[in-house]
């Protein structure tokens, strides 16, 4: 996997010398490709660059850049992750759904039954969840209070969390969270849902807008929609491929940074899935704490 470096914030200037100024100081730029590199950074406001990435361009040269850059406080390496499981829990309200990915996660990390765990949200509250569990939810049964209090027990526990959930006639995944990465969180993810499907048919009563009304009376209100098995099928081999994709074939596995902020949609009409990026949302808290 190439090295994946952080591009530090700087100030281009370009006159009769190309110049660069960040908290280190100031350089002239004397090389014509750095200097368009450096210029299309700043143009793009690019943040993040490869190793693989650098060496296209500069080829034999690009450790000495690489050192060049890190030097000046331009270039930051990025450190991945890495995550040692000792426990799956898999939460689910829809009981196939447990069963199957229970069955695949067994089957694949080769029938470590004790270490693979279906429990319901009833044995959330006291379930002693440690940093090195996972916990792979999928509430096709959403409950906006049963998401906060999974949300609580992941950043209190600092454990791996996956979370899978209806919404809105599709079936959303947040990006894998961990409280230590200080990505956003779940609330941020449906937060920014939520906003999105405010924009919706302004001109009558809206999905988002319905919902919230509904919560006036019952802040437990459960968001459900009849699933077939085809669609459970679905949303099962997809969490357990996301699952696997990051995690491996060990439960010790290098997480690429570059995948950490992906959610995903899936159209349950149409049974098509679409990624996205998640950004905080500005009523969450999960930022400063």
């Amino acid at each position: 996997m190439s090295k994946e470096y952080q591009i530090l914030p700087f100030f281009y200037y370009e006159g009769k010398e190309k110049i660069i100024q960040n908290e280190n100081g100031i350089i002239v730029v004397k090389n014509s490709i750095l200097n368009d590199l450096l210029k299309s950074w700043d143009i793009n406001n690019k943040t993040r660059t490869t190793y693989d990435e650098l060496k296209s361009k500069f080829g034999k040269d690009t450790q000495d850049l690489v050192d060049f850059l890190s030097k000046n406080r331009i270039l930051k390496i990025v450190s991945q992750p890495r995550v040692n499981i000792n426990k799956i829990y898999v939460l689910s309200t829809d009981k196939t759904i447990a069963k199957d990915l229970v069955f695949m996660l067994r089957d694949y990390y080769n029938n470590k039954t004790n270490n693979i765990i279906s429990i319901s949200l009833s044995q959330l509250p006291t379930l002693d969840l440690m940093e090195s569990d996972a916990l792979i939810v999928s509430l096709t049964q959403y409950s906006m209070s049963k998401a906060e209090v999974i949300r609580e027990k992941a950043i209190q526990s600092n454990c791996l969390l996956l979370f899978g959930h209806y919404y809105s006639n599709s079936y959303y995944i947040d990006n894998l969270y961990k409280y230590e990465w200080h990505l956003p969180c779940h609330l941020c993810n449906l937060g920014n849902i939520q906003t999105r499907l405010k924009t919706l048919n302004k001109s009558s009563l809206n999905y988002q807008e319905l919902i919230e009304q509904l919560y006036k009376f019952d802040n437990n209100i459960l968001i459900s929609t009849k699933l077939y098995l085809y669609q459970k099928k679905n949303i099962t081999l997809h969490l357990f491929n996301r699952f696997k994709r990051f995690l491996g074939d060990e439960f010790l596995s290098d997480i690429s940074p570059e995948n950490l902020s992906v959610t995903e949609v899936m159209n349950l009409k149409e049974g098509t899935w679409s990624e996205d990026f998640t950004t905080y949302w500005e009523l969450c808290d999960c930022y400063e704490r």
